[in-house]
């Protein structure tokens, strides 16, 4: 048995109503109504100005559900199974009703908003009647069940899960929702579930195969040539981070997509190692520079060389028959000569692309030093050899020198002469 008390609590009892237990998470509110299926074991209990809540332990815990916000409950019904509830929204609401414990609730329209007093079921929840205050008593037509019938229910529950699916774009929930997806008997309707469903699929096997790419360039040797064990260090942990993320099956768009980001923001950080190069500046920040003082110009060379132990870039560049050259000191960023000539005879093919190029110079560089320990750079230029450009990398160790041919589009090695 079952009681509410108005603004008190709700009590239950399992010995015919000798003795009560007050159930206080029930909350104190302003109840209205409650029920019981038959084994005392689900019910159900509305609250004036307030909700609609369900029990399934005899009244231990309480659930709050939403039934088209808050209503004037006044009275509640419910099957001996406990799956078939109804409830009457007095003061012009509707009669809702739900077929699966309570969980969800369909407003039954066709009865109209009149002011509902009462409510009561047949032991299967099939045959319904209510009563408005001061009207005629309504039946359901034919002795047709109340609320959504079971197919209503299936859709209903597969649009909330793929709406779940799409919003956390998650396996688990994807897998979750295929499930209702595949109850559903319209096939129009299930179809169109399963195109949303497959949208989010994929969008989740981009994000994996994304992250998988971009793992695979940061653990490649070459990204990471000329760089010092710190630098190293650092983007392998944030690998490591990436590996978590790719290795849990579970994972969501989101979490890839952060994962990504991440590591592609290590990869962008990068810097040639000064222990290798000398350099604190990258031959990109040195660009800059030079298009800072020489605005709207194309670039026709740049090199790097080291001149009592300091690392230089030079760049030459040209605008409106004006040949610019800039030498930086590439420690300090600073410009330690800038020399402007009247070049008529410059052509525009001579301008060099660098977005075709798969290795700026000093990057070049790194690479060649990554051939052998030792070795540390004298000069490195860019060069056009029948129309592909190339870097010629100069090193030198105690005596000896090396040089590194480099195609700057491809990347590859094409030279490596020691001498």
């Amino acid at each position: 048995m079952v009681a509410v008390v108005e603004n008190g609590t709700i009590y239950t009892s399992t010995d015919a109503g000798a003795t009560w237990t007050e159930r206080a998470n029930s909350g104190v509110r302003k109840w209205s109504a409650v029920a019981s299926s038959a084994d005392g074991n689900k019910l159900v209990a509305t609250a004036t100005g307030g909700r609609i809540y369900i029990s399934t332990d005899a009244g231990a815990t309480w659930t709050e559900r939403a039934a088209d916000g808050l209503h004037n409950w006044t009275a509640v019904t419910i099957s001996d199974d406990g799956q078939k509830l109804s409830a009457t929204a007095g003061g012009g609401g509707y009669i809702y009703s739900s077929n699966d414990g309570g969980v969800t609730w369909v407003a039954q329209t066709s009865a109209g908003v009149p002011n509902w007093a009462a409510i009561a079921s047949s032991a299967d929840g099939s045959k319904i009647a209510a009563v408005p205050y001061g009207g005629a008593v309504y039946t359901t037509a034919n002795n047709a069940p109340v609320g959504p019938s079971e197919e209503e229910q299936k859709v209903t529950a597969a649009e909330a899960a793929v709406a779940n699916a799409e919003s956390t774009k998650r396996p688990s929930d994807v897998a979750a929702a295929k499930t209702k997806v595949d109850a559903v008997g319209d096939a129009g309707k299930k179809a169109a579930f399963q195109a949303r469903l497959d949208a989010v699929t994929n969008a989740i096997s981009g994000a994996r195969s994304t992250l998988t790419a971009l793992i695979a360039k940061a653990k490649d040797p070459a990204t990471v040539a000329g760089m010092s064990s710190s630098t190293i260090a650092a983007l392998q942990a944030q690998v490591t981070a990436a590996e978590a993320v790719i290795n849990n099956a579970n994972a969501s768009v989101s979490e890839l997509d952060n994962a990504r980001t991440a590591l592609q923001g290590k990869l962008d950080a990068l810097k040639i190692d000064k222990a290798s190069l000398q350099a604190a500046i990258t031959s990109k920040e040195a660009l800059n520079i030079a298009e800072k003082n020489f605005p709207g110009s194309s670039v026709k060379d740049i090199e790097m060389n080291v001149k009592k132990g300091v690392t230089f870039y030079k760049i030459e560049s040209f605008k409106d028959g004006v040949k610019q050259e800039i030498k930086i000191d590439a420690n300090s960023g600073q410009i330690v000569k800038m020399e402007n000539k009247n070049k008529k005879h410059i052509l525009p093919i001579e301008a060099v692309d660098f977005s075709k190029f798969a290795l700026s110079i000093d990057e070049a560089v790194a690479k060649a030093q990554a051939l052998e320990a030792g070795w540390s750079l004298d000069e490195a230029e860019l060069d056009n050899k029948n129309g592909a450009w190339i870097y010629k990398v100069e090193l030198k160790r105690d005596r000896s020198e090396k040089k590194v041919i480099i195609n700057a589009q491809t990347g590859e090695i094409i030279g490596n002469y020691t001498k």
